[in-house]
């Protein structure tokens, strides 16, 4: 129930230009409010005597979440009398809202967007060993991330020790969306998951780990495809980089589902956070070229990221976290530890 109201001729005040909604939706809507009870005309001077007793959304949440699918639609319009930046006074935290064939969350900070069909398929997906499958997800990012408002576990993940790097938030913030989205809980952070080669070398490793609802643990690699600039330079990502980045990634996640010794998985998602649209039909292209092997049975999730806050997931290092850096290829002496008690045959005990 986005969107409340019967498009009265009113309506020309929005801009609806650039909608994806369309007469039929439109009609499916009036439809829809009118089983509520609410004969409402919200695009009108009548909006205060909209009927809101019967409807399960408040009216805020349902101002809210309107705003924030028309300003995702390109569409910042003022039906309401209000900006967009004011729609969540009087709102919950959180709005989810299932309408036009997507989901939407919003919440302070952030709106993701996506597909119900995709909602539906990645947890069925996760859960199948012998399947893989691309999906999209749109996250638009309206103001300065909060840490301290993302899941318990999306903060565990931002403010643990990883193996280095400059993605702590980019990490995070997928653990929060995952969360958000598919009701997963972490498992292990990235310096908890443990590797046995058998020989003794090094190994790629996983960012995290996940469990399902039904308990079924889902390892987590995350990316981001930007070649380092912020904001995307149109022509500066080829087909020849998303091909190299996907390669590189499904390698690893590949490499560590065989040497993982301390967690149980089957198979991985690979989250990769995408700095302009155009980047996503470049990257599917790219996974065209990739042989059966490589892709597995690996769940990719793109995750578009627009608006002008959403650079610090880009950006080389955070402002919210300080950390010393190591030099090119070093590894920190907490690193290197958990690399020595992950090799089972270093382990004195079993020559005793």
């Amino acid at each position: 129930g986005l969107g409340a109201g019967s498009y009265p001729s009113k309506a020309n005040r929005c801009k609806m230009t650039n909608s994806t909604v369309t007469e039929e939706e439109k009609a499916a809507h009036v439809h829809r409010r009118a089983l509520d009870g609410e004969y409402d005309d919200c695009y009108g001077e009548q909006a205060a005597t909209c009927k809101m007793a019967n409807s399960t959304v408040t009216e805020e949440e349902e101002k809210a979440a309107h705003v924030h699918r028309r300003a995702l639609d390109g569409e910042y319009d003022d039906c309401y009398g209000e900006q967009a930046a004011t729609a969540w006074t009087g709102a919950s935290e959180e709005v989810r809202v299932g309408c036009y064939g997507e989901a939407l969350i919003a919440r302070r900070g952030y709106t993701v967007r996506m597909p119900l069909e995709d909602c539906i398929q990645i947890s069925a997906f996760l859960r199948h060993n012998t399947l893989a499958i691309f999906i999209e997800m749109t996250v638009h990012v309206s103001g300065r991330l909060d840490i301290g408002s993302f899941t318990a576990d999306a903060q565990r993940v931002f403010y643990t020790e990883n193996a280095g790097g400059s993605s702590e938030l980019s990490e995070a913030f997928s653990m929060e969306l995952l969360a958000r989205c598919a009701e997963v809980t972490l498992h292990k952070t990235e310096l908890e998951l443990e590797y046995f080669t058998g020989n003794g070398s090094a190994t790629k490793i996983t960012d995290y780990s996940m469990a399902l609802l039904d308990d079924t643990i889902v390892g987590v690699s995350v990316t981001r495809a930007c070649n380092g600039q912020w904001p995307h330079i149109s022509g500066s990502y080829s087909v020849e980089d998303a091909a190299r980045l996907l390669a590189k990634k499904l390698f690893g996640v590949n490499e560590s589902s065989r040497h993982i010794s301390n967690a149980s998985w089957s198979k991985q998602l690979l989250f990769i956070f995408v700095a302009h649209p155009t980047q996503i039909p470049i990257l599917r292209e790219a996974a065209c070229r990739l042989t059966p092997e490589l892709i597995a049975n690996t769940v990719v999730l793109f995750a578009l990221c627009t608006g002008d806050d959403a650079a610090s997931i880009f950006n080389r290092s955070s402002p919210l976290k300080k950390r010393t850096r190591l030099g090119l290829g070093r590894k920190s002496a907490e690193h290197l530890r958990f690399l020595r008690e992950s090799e089972p045959c270093a382990r004195q005990w079993l020559f005793r």
